[in-house]
């Protein structure tokens, strides 16, 4: 159980820090658990099998990151830092970034997910759509709100 420990911490840890939204509802915390679950069974497979412990921990920790893509607050944020041509998000845009992340309104229509987060190939594929949708939803996100400011 000790291992379980390990891999489901390194797996939170790390959508939490990348900002997935898996939110807090019970069903996407199993689903951490379970991928946790196996990377335990497929680690104690590859010791059994005979791989170091070095070989076996990087073999355990692929298979249980295979199925990570790009959050989709990641993908957001990088494409408007791109649009706007800017290195850091102002507490404004990073707030709309959230928001899109979470709400989405179509921005992510036609990109494939893994099971977490983003297919980063259906993202290239379908970037320049998603550009514009990001771009869109960026204006029109700040138009409502200079307008209902005056």
């Amino acid at each position: 159980m000790e291992d379980v420990s390990f891999f489901l911490g390194c797996l939170s840890n790390y959508l939490r820090e990348n900002n997935f939204y898996i939110g807090f509802d019970f069903s996407s915390f199993e689903r951490v658990k379970s991928d946790a679950a196996l990377a335990e069974e497929a680690f104690e497979t590859y010791r059994k099998r005979g791989y170091a412990l070095d070989q076996a921990m990087e073999l355990t920790m692929n298979d249980l990151f295979a199925n990570v893509g790009e959050s989709r607050h990641q993908a957001i944020e990088t494409c408007l830092i791109g649009i706007l041509g800017i290195h850091d998000l102002t507490e404004v845009e990073e707030e709309f970034v959230q928001k899109t992340a979470i709400q989405d309104n179509g921005v992510f229509e036609g990109i494939k997910e893994f099971r977490y987060g983003l297919d980063p190939a259906s993202l290239d594929e379908n970037y320049d759509e998603f550009r514009k949708r990001v771009s869109d939803a960026y204006v029109n996100r700040f138009s409502v709100s200079v307008y209902q400011a005056t």
